[in-house]
């Protein structure tokens, strides 16, 4: 019984039996590291500042047939919502939007963009013999004064049918791009018509 008794407390503070501390634990186990958390919040405050569109994970093909939601194309959509963004500079060596967007099978059509609201959109089109379709980006709040005052204009108003109800702010910065709008996606579906005749 002595010698169990010994031998014991051996094993129980042997540096070998210790469990790791917690910090280390963390450190290499969790993937949520400290730069991660940095790289998390440059995303949210300055999205159109990365240089990792479209290469943080493999995107399996966007499906341009369904109205119902997936995950599939909720990534697409997503990514491009975060590239909208993007600021092209003429000092700027980083590849400019529409080098991303081919990157991706994209091609830029069309920005659109309103001073007085601060309203900025993006016609993209993705064109091959496997698949065909066209998105309509809108950039979000950006950190203004003029976008935080269009977020708080909570306003609503009816639509004519009197089943939707619409953003006062959001409909007011629609209306000062979409005739612009309107006439990049006439043409643009003029386009689709014709590529479908000559087939």
């Amino acid at each position: 019984m002595d010698e169990m008794t010994t031998q014991e407390p051996n094993k129980r503070h042997s540096p070998d039996m210790e469990p790791k501390r917690t910090e280390e634990h963390h450190s290499a186990n969790n993937p949520h590291d400290e730069a991660t958390h940095i790289a998390t919040w440059l995303d949210l405050l300055n999205p159109g500042n990365a240089t990792d569109f479209f290469a943080r994970r493999t995107f399996l093909p966007f499906d341009p047939s369904t109205s119902e939601y997936t995950l599939t194309n909720a990534l697409w959509l997503a990514e491009l919502c975060r590239l909208a963004y993007r600021h092209d500079t003429e000092a700027d060596s980083r590849p400019t939007l529409a080098n991303i967007l081919e990157t991706a099978g994209f091609k830029h059509r069309q920005s659109f963009s309103s001073p007085e609201t601060n309203t900025q959109a993006m016609l993209v089109e993705f064109n091959t013999s496997e698949s065909r379709y066209a998105a309509l980006i809108f950039r979000g709040t950006e950190q203004s004064i003029q976008d935080v005052f269009m977020d708080l204009s909570n306003g609503m108003l009816r639509h004519q049918n009197s089943k939707i109800n619409v953003k006062s702010a959001f409909k007011k910065d629609l209306d000062s791009i979409w005739q612009e709008i309107a006439s990049a996606l006439q043409q643009l579906c003029s386009s689709q018509v014709t590529a479908l005749e000559r087939l």
